[in-house]
């Protein structure tokens, strides 16, 4: 006589987290601590006056940014060195970036470019874009009859 085995039909599939984290595991992910160039965290808001952008740059200078304007657009170009690695030590992890980022901002109204101000304080990177007179609010009147 035959003996019966149950059987789950579904024991072969995987859930949707194990399918996920396998598909991580198998995907290729570029190493960021081989000094390709990556971007500055940037925070980005706009108030009725002006757009202000503030980059994070621990550790930078005023001298390692070069800063335009043009057409609307902002381009924050910025240099990081490398650090100087500890000699015969092995590092587990390495995330510090060095090398060259560039962030460029698009707005969607016209600025002032004339007033423009950069400042640099703790480790971040102000920059004040004030908008134009045409593209500031305006505040109308209602009159009566």
């Amino acid at each position: 006589m035959a003996e019966m085995v149950r059987t789950n039909p579904f024991e072969d599939f995987m859930t949707l987290r194990e399918a996920m984290n396998q598909m991580l595991l198998d995907s290729v992910v570029r190493n960021r601590t081989q000094g390709a160039p990556e971007a500055a965290a940037l925070d980005l808001y706009e108030t009725e006056q002006a757009y202000v952008a503030k980059l994070a740059v621990p550790g930078l200078k005023p001298a390692n940014f070069e800063i335009t304007l043009h057409d609307n657009t902002l381009r924050v170009r910025g240099q990081t060195a490398e650090q100087q690695l500890e000699e015969k030590a092995h590092y587990h992890i390495r995330e510090h970036r060095f090398g060259a980022f560039e962030r460029v901002v698009r707005f969607g109204s016209t600025v002032d470019g004339d007033n423009v101000e950069a400042s640099l304080a703790e480790g971040i990177l102000t920059i004040r874009v004030p908008k134009s007179e045409a593209a500031k609010p305006k505040r109308i009147t209602v009159n009566m009859g």
